[in-house]
């Protein structure tokens, strides 16, 4: 089985020639299947790393619905048609007052949701299961040997609001490794602004609560801005 790469893009969404902000996007690979992790800025050299390493994208997830966070996606689903995209059962992505993406493009985001998630939800890349070449009557009889192991990679929804109200984080998990894309809800030293239009205090502070539960102290956290932290 393949090993997994995950891809990270820093980039800057521009107007007018002019750059508005430096947001992250994250492409995971597992052999020649790929999931990207918002498409808000870095649209050239992510279409790039796709064409160059011969990539299939099966779905586009989007950690909430903020311009910086969905600028590029009907562009890229031009390219891709067949990729998922998946966001929150809260989506806001057709709410022009909650996207800003109109002030900025001069359009609004005309692509669907496909697939509506929420907590608790998870989505996989790769095969599911692979079965080991043992005998299935000695597995029955002796009840010890796990006829089949997970090969690929799991995707776990969490619904963390608190920034917007449709704010999920991700948490991948492959093997013995945990990373979580956290959106706008965990940065590096900071948390998430809670000030626009649906964030709260009150839920951000539950969300937070929520992943310190949840996670492992040292799991890898990838934000939708700056640098990686736990």
């Amino acid at each position: 089985m393949a090993n997994v790469n995950v891809k990270k893009i820093s980039g800057y969404l521009e107007k007018d020639g002019l750059n508005i902000i430096d947001t992250n996007v994250y492409i995971v690979s597992l052999g020649k299947e790929a999931v990207l992790v918002d498409i808000g800025g870095g649209y050239d050299e992510l279409t790039k790393y796709l064409k160059e390493n011969d990539l299939d994208l099966k779905y586009i997830f989007l950690t909430h619905s903020h311009f910086d966070h969905i600028y590029y996606l009907d562009k890229l689903k031009k390219i891709y048609p067949d990729a998922k995209v998946i966001a929150s059962i809260k989506s806001k992505i057709k709410d022009e007052d909650i996207t800003l993406v109109k002030d900025i493009n001069g359009e609004s985001i005309k692509t669907d949701i496909d697939i509506l998630v929420k907590d608790k939800d998870k989505i996989f890349l790769g095969d599911n299961k692979i079965y080991e070449n043992i005998d299935i009557k000695e597995k029955i009889e002796d009840g010890k040997v796990n006829l089949s192991k997970y090969q690929g990679v799991e995707f776990n929804i969490i619904d963390t609001p608190g920034h917007t109200i449709d704010s999920i984080s991700i948490l991948m998990r492959y093997k013995d490794k945990e990373i979580l894309f956290s959106g706008d809800t965990i940065f590096k030293d900071s948390i998430g602004r809670t000030d626009f239009p649906t964030g709260s205090i009150e839920l951000m502070e539950d969300s937070l609560k929520k992943l310190k539960r949840n996670l492992k102290d040292d799991v890898l956290v990838l934000p939708g801005h700056g640098e990686n932290t736990s």
